[in-house]
């Protein structure tokens, strides 16, 4: 059973106390020859595999420095159980290989030595690991690799710490660059740790998980981690997670992304399936966030021929019994911007429990569906509602061809607290959201959809006969420009506090607690006054403005979108407060 504690596994990089030291002098793969506890070879030159080799038969942690050169391996096998003498290189205890920099030193696989494309019965990744000790691979980049799981790299039931290393042009059935994974144990998966610092994964192959593929993982950090330019036939253009099934039993998904220093891009990936950045199925958890004062997680220009173009988690049925039988995702600190898909431009949620916090959605389109933001919906089989819970967001310029030009609901219970939408467009009903379900907004503002006579509403309430019921509520909200609400089947109701544009005549008025008013009373316009992500707010010009103080006290929240505080008991209308 692993005893290391998380704690401790995430301090990566600590530096152990060497028990040997392997210079390699040749970049050439001969068959290993005399490998001994003190040399890697008789006569004492040393090759890759060799070094390798020699560290494996010492007990404890081992060191191979690489130079500024390129490290071919040849040694190609029919066999399908490696033995380091052939094939991967394999590593079976702890081990630090460190080159002379990305940039000057690779690792690969000779050209036209391995088979050409995937899909073949040989395993030829460059490195091959399974068991509970660390293996640090640091200044390198490693390429060629034609890995069924991992294209260049497999590691299972270990950590994994890659620091300024670049992972490209690899292909794998599962993993285009790297398949990692946790272990099969009484207790579900270890928590292991995979650790990319300045590492970029790119241009790398895979039926799933175009550049990384994780099974039923512990946690990854990214620290100035690039997931560029990967390509997944199916699932995951990036990333694909996945819980882990046996014939006897499953384990559900444990997955934590954490973005710690300069964060982690996901960019220019696609999937021919869903989630053109990350592909996740529950049943189980994700959680993908960004540390307080750490760059925020960017997802950009990520593509889905099915759903989701940044992110796509949806709960699956497994044959076997399952730890747990529901989904759910937490996302926090993120930034999506460009992303596109069939349905769920950046975001899709199928029969998914999720919460998302400060996030900024921009210019994401679904080009053939709803969404052009999220789209939440729930499961053909099992789950009819789930929850979406969203705060300190703003949607700006999104686009779905259907409806929901920023959201779409269908028979879930969304509530929006402290977020903004501006200029989300849509070809039916619902540029700011098209419900089936039931939603919520407090202290939401909403400028530049919606037309006065014709044309798309902003907030649309509808029906579906899979859900159990809909309906929709809005309090201490602005409602500006020429938006406007729809309830096509029942009434976009207020429990107050709300400012309404003279368009928006078809939200429900309470006589006392909500007001009317002129749209260029309100002086939205979109910036980030004095925060990291752009929202509909105002300059404080001393001028009067309607929404001001004009929340209801009982419902105020504490922070806007911005994250700054909110006047103690008399707190604006909107997602925006005006600090004095």
């Amino acid at each position: 059973m692993r005893t290391l504690s998380l704690v401790v596994t995430l301090s990566a990089f600590t530096t152990p106390l060497w028990a040997a030291d392997f210079t390699v002098t040749r970049t050439d793969d001969p068959a290993p020859d005399g490998v001994t506890l003190s040399q890697c070879r008789v006569g004492g030159d040393c090759s890759l595999r060799e070094a390798v080799l020699a560290a494996n038969k010492r007990p404890g942690p081992d060191r191979i420095l690489l130079g500024r050169a390129v490290y071919e391996l040849t040694r190609a096998t029919s066999a399908t159980t490696p033995d380091g003498r052939s094939g991967p290189l394999l590593v079976t205890d702890t081990l630090d290989v460190a080159g002379a920099g990305s940039a000057r030193t690779r690792v690969r696989w000779r050209s036209g030595v391995t088979p050409p494309h995937m899909f073949t019965p040989h395993k030829h990744p460059v490195w091959t690991a399974s068991g509970d000790y660390q293996i640090d691979l640091q200044a390198m980049t490693i390429s060629g690799g034609r890995g069924a799981a991992g294209g260049c790299i497999d590691r299972w039931a270990g950590d994994l710490n890659l620091r300024d290393v670049v992972v490209e042009s690899c292909e794998g059935t599962t993993g285009g660059a790297i398949h990692f994974g946790g272990a099969y144990t009484s207790e579900g998966a270890g928590a292991y740790v995979l650790s990319l610092v300045d590492t970029t994964l790119r241009d790398n192959l895979a039926q799933y998980g175009g550049a990384l593929f994780l099974r039923q993982t512990g946690t990854v950090i990214g620290d100035g981690a690039r997931l560029l330019d990967n390509t997944a036939l199916q699932h995951g253009g990036a990333v694909d997670a996945v819980p882990a099934e046996t014939t006897v039993i499953s384990y559900a998904l444990q997955m934590v992304w954490r973005s710690e220093g300069d964060g982690t891009q996901v960019a220019d990936n696609s999937a021919g399936g869903n989630g053109g950045g990350f592909s996740l199925v529950g049943p189980g958890y994700a959680n993908i966030f960004s540390v307080s004062g750490a760059a925020p997680i960017v997802f950009e220009r990520n593509v889905a021929v099915g759903e989701g173009g940044a992110i796509s988690m949806r709960l699956q049925s497994f044959a076997s019994p399952v730890a747990g039988t529901t989904a759910g995702m937490t996302l926090e600190q993120a930034r999506l911007y460009d992303n596109a898909a069939a349905s769920g431009g950046a975001v899709m949620l199928r029969a998914v429990r999720a919460v998302m916090n400060d996030i900024e959605f921009a210019r994401n389109s679904a080009q053939n569906g709803s969404g052009g933001a999220i789209a939440a919906d729930y499961a053909t089989s099992g789950s009819r509602q789930s929850l979406l819970a969203i705060q300190r967001a703003s949607f700006n310029q999104n686009h779905a061809t259907q409806r929901g030009g920023a959201i779409s609901s269908q028979c879930q219970i969304v509530s929006a607290y402290d977020s903004s939408f501006h200029a989300n467009t849509s070809i039916g009903n619902g540029e700011v959201i098209s419900s089936t379900g039931y939603t919520n907004f407090i202290h939401v503002s909403t400028d530049g959809h919606g037309q006065p006579t014709m044309g798309p509403a902003s907030l649309h309430l509808t029906h579906h006969t899979a859900c159990p019921g809909s309906g929709f509520t809005i309090a201490n909200s602005v409602i500006g420009g020429t938006d406007n609400c729809y309830g096509q089947h029942g009434i976009i109701m207020s429990n107050g506090g709300n400012q309404f544009s003279s368009y928006a005549g078809g939200c429900y008025f309470q006589a006392g607690l909500d007001a009317y008013g002129s749209s260029a009373s309100f002086a939205l316009s979109v910036g980030t006054f004095g925060g990291d992500k752009s929202v509909l707010g105002w300059t404080n010009d001393g001028i009067t403005r309607p929404q001001v103080n004009f929340g209801q006290p009982s419902l105020c929240s504490i922070t806007d979108v911005r994250g700054l505080p909110r006047n103690v008991g008399a707190c604006d209308a909107g997602a925006f407060e005006q600090q004095w």
